[in-house]
């Protein structure tokens, strides 16, 4: 095995060529100005001389310990720092710059049938910057995140095409991301059909929660598409310096893009797995927001979002919220492109289904409070009612008995929704 040991930015930049696959990469400490966007070679390791302490959740590097600090400068766009398939990143600060455009960590496909694995250990993550999006240029898709998992459609007008068929899967493991600025923490979304993203999360402290789809047509129509996720003991916060980040973890089966130019004839069949053991989720002003389909927009020629499902298990979750500790629903529709406009249908056949295992909410016992929590089988996004609201749209809630698998949750889901003891009760 090769061992490449850099202490500047010219020889961080001169090591991670493809010739390099399967080496290890050792970066000194320091401070490394980023000034374009850098890649994991395939197969290697790239380890900084941080050492975060191993606890519960990492909350910090141990006292004395050396960095090794990747810092984007300002003046460019594009993710700081993308893996390759079966590479590793260890004991590394990666910091963006207040204003830039572009994500932190990113995992994503690269070509149709594409296989790509990776693995983040004890790295801290810092990101200023809110979440956002660009529709152009070189970091067109999102922005503003700390870690994205992607499958891709290019968003070119002409081939590539989208990378239909591709699995994308991380570990990331005793880590920390920080959100000042309330960009999501973790972003992870099919693009392209028929694809998979996979992302397993351990013992984190993650600032800026989770945002994950199953599917996304933007505007070619994703579908088939499933993403998974695996959490456990993970602490989930809002970092937000300002106000309180809105949502601690957004979760959608399958949507349109939330934008008019992504004009898509449809988003079928998509799906979204969650499995939560031992998190916890506060600070946000919603602590989940989950819909089985999600249809933001309806601009001429857009489709309907429909047959897509989200499926969440929840065992021993802790949310503390500030406005709502769940918004469930089945199916929910967006606000109408022209002004005034009558509010239109999500969609057919979207699913949601919550299974709760001795999780409680932010009502401690005793409290008058009582939260915004919102349960509907099709809604607009406000939860008005909708005058088409679809049809074979659901929210589905399980649990053994609602006093003892949903706890301190005010008001509980009504009983229209029940449906019958937990099916599971195994962490991740």
């Amino acid at each position: 095995m090769t061992t490449i040991v850099v202490q500047n930015y010219t020889e961080l930049k001169g090591a991670l060529v493809p010739a390099n696959q399967g080496a290890t990469i050792k970066v000194k400490a320091g401070d490394y100005n980023v000034t374009e966007p850098l890649v994991v070679p395939d197969g290697a390791t790239l380890e900084g001389e941080g050492r975060m302490q191993a606890i519960y959740a990492a909350s910090n590097w141990w006292p004395g310990s050396p960095q090794s600090k990747l810092q984007a400068s300002p003046g460019w766009e594009g993710d700081i720092l993308r893996l390759g398939n079966g590479s590793r990143i260890t004991g590394l600060t990666i910091s963006d710059v207040a204003g830039r455009k572009g994500n932190l960590v990113a995992v994503i496909s690269t070509a149709t049938n594409d296989r790509i694995s990776a693995t983040i250990d004890r790295c801290e993550l810092i990101n200023p910057n809110s979440s956002g999006a660009l529709i152009t240029g070189p970091a067109a898709g999102p922005t503003g995140r700390g870690l994205v998992v992607l499958t891709l459609n290019p968003l070119d007008a002409s081939p590539p095409a989208p990378h239909e068929g591709a699995v994308v899967s991380v570990q990331m493991t005793r880590s920390v991301i920080r959100s000042p600025g309330n960009g999501s923490g973790v972003f992870a979304i099919n693009f392209a059909p028929r694809a998979r993203v996979i992302v397993r999360l351990s013992r984190n402290m993650i600032g800026g929660g989770l945002d994950a789809n199953g599917g996304v047509s933007r505007p070619y129509p994703v579908v088939g598409s499933e993403t998974v996720i695996f959490s456990d003991r993970n602490m989930y916060q809002s970092d937000g310096t300002a106000a309180a980040a809105p949502t601690g973890w957004l979760l959608h089966g399958g949507s349109n893009a939330p934008f008019a130019s992504f004009v898509a004839p449809f988003t079928n069949g998509n799906t979204l797995t969650l499995k939560s053991y031992r998190d916890s989720i506060s600070g946000f002003a919603v602590g989940i927001r989950a819909a089985g389909g999600w249809r933001p927009s309806d601009p001429p020629g857009m489709g309907t979002v429909n047959f897509n499902c989200a499926d969440l298990e929840l065992t021993y979750l802790g949310i503390t919220s500030l406005a709502a500790d769940l918004v469930l629903v089945g199916a929910v529709s967006g606000s109408p492109a022209a002004p005034g406009a009558p509010r239109f249908t999500p969609g057919d056949d979207n699913h949601l289904r919550v299974t709760f295992n001795m999780s409680g909410g932010s009502s401690e016992y005793g409290s008058t409070t009582i939260y915004a929590n919102r349960y509907q089988d099709s809604a607009w996004i406000d939860g008005g009612t909708l005058p088409q609201p679809g049809s074979g749209n659901s929210l589905e809630v399980f649990g053994d008995d609602q006093e003892t698998s949903l706890l301190s949750v005010k008001p509980q889901p009504p009983a229209d929704f029940s449906r019958g003891p937990a099916f599971s009760t195994d962490g991740p």
